[in-house]
């Protein structure tokens, strides 16, 4: 049985989509724990040692201003790894990782598949222009934050995790923009592609169009922050080319993501 008809599409259509950026700001971050109870999610089934692994990953990186994916996301990207038997995932726009290490502490659990995140860290790199569907305060917050960031310390960071985690040899980071580092992987062979990189319009089309043809048949495109005003002309783009197998909108448990299957 598919995911498709497992998870049914749930959308919420009646939050602003500037809300996306002020609810993230608003959600305080969660105190570093050494594990999370990854909760049972009907229709989803997922192992007890990937369960462990997905919580101990998430638990390493906590919500805050500029990375929320949620726990729900992670079983999602789980249940398509086990169900279609993937093994590989790329990730464009890493920040902390927290979408990222989960998929890499799976396959470590699995002993199998590979994780790559691929993001420059540059300041240069993460600032936003499309964002004049925001409050202006809201818009200028976004790319404060942005300019906050110690970019090489966060890059650091994430490495270090890598190995803390012990999934070294299932994940990887690629310090580098999507663009250039779309020629590390042959055609036909990236399984699950989640774009999470800078969000303007134009970024986000380059970003499927460059990698679409490294995309398996059958491949999974995860969009991230799919409510927003810049990310919706490539979410119709993939609806038209792909088939919406999953989408999730609940900004108060961070959930704000599609899920498309490709030909």
């Amino acid at each position: 049985m598919s995911i498709r008809d497992r998870l049914r599409p749930k959308t919420s259509a009646s939050v602003p989509p500037a809300a996306a950026a002020a609810g993230t700001a608003a959600e305080p971050a969660p105190a570093p724990a050494p594990a999370v109870e990854v909760p049972r999610v009907a229709g989803i089934h997922v192992p007890d040692d990937v369960l462990t692994a997905i919580g101990a990953a998430i638990a390493a990186v906590p919500i805050d201003y500029g990375g929320g994916s949620s726990i729900t996301k992670a079983l999602v990207v789980a249940d398509l790894v086990l169900e279609h038997e993937l093994s590989t995932y790329v990730e464009i726009g890493v920040y902390k990782g927290r979408s990222l290490m989960p998929v890499g502490a799976m396959f470590a659990a699995l002993g199998r598949g590979t994780a790559v995140g691929i993001d420059p860290y540059s300041l240069v790199e993460a600032m936003q222009d499309d964002l004049d569907h925001f409050p202006e305060e809201t818009a200028q917050q976004v790319n404060e934050f942005v300019r906050s960031q110690d970019w090489d310390a966060m890059h650091d960071g994430v490495v270090a995790l890598i190995d803390e985690l012990g999934c070294g040899d299932h994940c990887e980071i690629v310090r580098a923009t999507s663009a250039s580092a779309v020629e590390r992987f042959d055609d036909a062979s990236i399984d699950v592609l989640h774009i999470d990189g800078n969000h303007d319009t134009e970024s986000v089309r380059a970003d499927v169009e460059a990698y679409r043809p490294k995309l398996s048949p059958g491949a999974f495109v995860v969009l991230d922050d799919a409510s927003w005003p810049s990310v919706r002309p490539v979410h119709a783009d993939l609806s038209a080319s792909g088939e919406r197998v999953f989408e999730l909108l609940d900004l108060p448990k961070m959930n704000d993501f599609a899920v498309f299957r490709m030909p």
